[in-house]
């Protein structure tokens, strides 16, 4: 089932709409904006106080696909992709771009898996991770990159789904 989906193509104002029909409206937060994207617009990030937030989304706690274009300026310093808190401020599921230039997947406050193959900058990258069963699997442009376990079930209360931001790092 399609719980949310973001074209994030908007051309103006504060919201992304979900296309899933779950109404489940994104809302931008300080300087995000939309700018030239892939195919059309693009969710803009400045990469310090910029995201969108979608507040009680369900998100599915256990088999799970989450995927984004995305085209970083800079693949050297720490920038989350997306991020969701377990309810009382930990990472309960964090898919990142780390200072080596790859991608990391953190469940349940544990860091699970970390890709070697890295994300060019200036570049329009497909990334997905994928949760079946418990593996973990990320793939770059389609192609798996690396694998992890949890076997955890995630616990997401009523904390948001967290886009372009790092909630513990202001």
């Amino acid at each position: 089932n399609l719980l949310i989906a973001y074209a994030l193509n908007e051309t103006s104002g504060t919201t992304a709409a979900d296309s899933s029909n779950q109404g489940k409206t994104g809302t931008l937060k300080n300087t995000a904006y939309w700018g030239p994207g892939k195919y059309s617009n693009a969710l803009q990030l400045d990469g310090i106080y910029g995201y969108m937030e979608t507040a009680n989304p369900a998100l599915p706690t256990t088999d799970f696909t989450y995927q984004a274009w995305i085209k970083p300026s800079q693949n050297n310093i720490f920038q989350t992709i997306l991020e969701s808190l377990d309810g009382v401020g930990g990472a309960e599921l964090e898919f990142d771009l780390v200072a080596t230039g790859g991608l990391m997947v953190m469940t349940n406050n544990v860091q699970r898996l970390l890709t070697a193959a890295t994300i060019p900058t200036g570049v329009w990258t497909h990334v997905a991770l994928v949760r079946q069963g418990n593996e973990l699997t990320v793939y770059i442009n389609g192609i798996v990159a690396g694998t992890g376990t949890d076997a955890g079930t995630l616990n997401f209360g009523s904390c948001p789904l967290l886009v372009g931001v790092d909630s513990d790092a202001g």
